[in-house]
């Protein structure tokens, strides 16, 4: 939109609900994005034409892209109710609740993946998601089998490496939330049988090993860091 006010400035100057109504009608027409050319001009543009352009199926899509979205929120609430009496651990809930309906759907997404694909037999997989709001990083980890003590110890390692990764080639200075779910090799009908939180404070990263260097690397150096990057 910034080109189109540098050529076309005259209706952005008359900001009304009209104005942004139909800003939001081109907005969601077009999967979140602008058509920047319908903006070119002093003219606004036709608002019949804009709501033709939302198709059933984009209505229907989004539809059901918002009851997916809604297993983020059921996520937050579950921690939400589990941990009322610690801060701390409130703040897991307070990162996923912080995020747009689009972003929760991209979460979702995966979310919902990752929880399947483990039920169906896969021993471990991770990805992390920059949260754009709070600048923080937010790992997920998923984990079949193993000790408790195990899972949680690998989750530990996994969120400090990805840490020690981002500080040292992008100068990282937020925190990693690290959201793990382990499933049991023993069935019980549930989509995971534990859950664990951890969060380390990029100051927390004092000194770092050569060792410590090189697994990151291997472990997350194959991806740009990016809004949503996964590595396995």
């Amino acid at each position: 939109m910034k080109k189109v006010f540098g050529k076309s400035h005259e209706i952005f100057r008359n900001l009304n609900c009209e104005y942004e109504r139909r800003l939001i009608i081109d907005y969601k027409a077009h999967e979140y994005h602008f058509s920047k050319s319908l903006w070119e001009g002093s003219e606004l543009p036709d608002l019949e034409m804009l709501i033709g352009e939302i198709t059933k199926e984009q209505l229907e899509n989004r539809a059901e892209r918002f009851e997916l979205s809604k297993r983020i929120d059921d996520l937050a609430n579950r921690i939400r109710s589990q941990h009322l009496d610690s801060i701390l651990l409130m703040q897991f809930a307070w990162e996923l609740l912080v995020l747009s309906r689009v972003e929760r759907v991209k979460y979702a997404q995966k979310y919902t993946d990752a929880l399947k694909q483990m039920e169906m037999g896969r021993r471990e997989r991770y990805y992390t998601f920059h949260n754009q709001v709070t600048g923080c990083l937010n790992l997920f980890f998923y984990f079949k089998g193993a000790s408790s003590d195990e899972f949680r110890n690998i989750v530990d390692e996994y969120g400090r490496l990805k840490l020690i990764y981002e500080i040292k080639n992008n100068n990282f200075e937020f925190s990693i939330f690290c959201y793990g779910f382990r499933k049991s090799d023993i069935e019980t009908g549930k989509p995971y049988d534990e859950m664990y939180l951890r969060v380390i404070d990029a100051k927390e990263i004092k000194e770092i090993t050569d060792e410590e260097l090189e697994k990151a690397d291997k472990l997350f150096g194959a991806i740009n860091s990016e809004q949503i990057s996964e590595f396995n």
